[in-house]
C-alpha cells in the first residue's frame, strides 16, 4: 500500500529485478536521474531489455544486473557513477510517455 500511495508513475509500482534494483531506481530518481525499468533496446539484428536505463540528451546509461551491488554503500557509489556518466551524455532527459 505504501508503494501505491507514494507512486508518481507506473515504474514506482513495479517490483522487478530484486531489492537492489528497486533501491537503485529509487536512489536515482531521488537524485534527479529518472531511470526507466526494463528498458527495451532495439538494435539492428537484436532486441533486448536492460534492468535500468537513464535516458540522456546524447544516448543513455544502461545498468545491467551484473553491476547491481549487494550493499547500500556500493549502491551509493554506483548511483554516483551513473550520475557522472549521464552528465557526460548531456544530462538526463525524461522518457517519452
Amino acid at each position: 500500500w505504501d508503494r501505491f500511495m507514494d507512486a508518481s508513475e507506473i515504474n514506482d509500482l513495479m517490483v522487478d529485478g530484486g531489492e537492489y534494483v528497486d533501491r537503485l531506481f529509487t536512489a536515482l530518481k531521488e537524485s534527479g536521474l529518472p531511470a526507466v525499468k526494463n528498458y527495451r533496446v532495439g538494435e539492428p539484428g537484436a532486441s533486448y531489455r536492460v534492468p535500468l536505463a537513464v535516458l540522456c540528451a546524447r544516448g543513455r546509461v544502461d545498468i545491467d544486473l551484473s553491476q547491481i551491488p549487494g550493499s547500500a554503500q556500493e549502491l551509493a557509489l554506483l548511483a554516483e557513477w551513473v550520475r557522472q556518466e549521464a552528465e557526460k551524455r548531456g544530462g538526463p532527459r525524461l522518457p517519452a510517455a
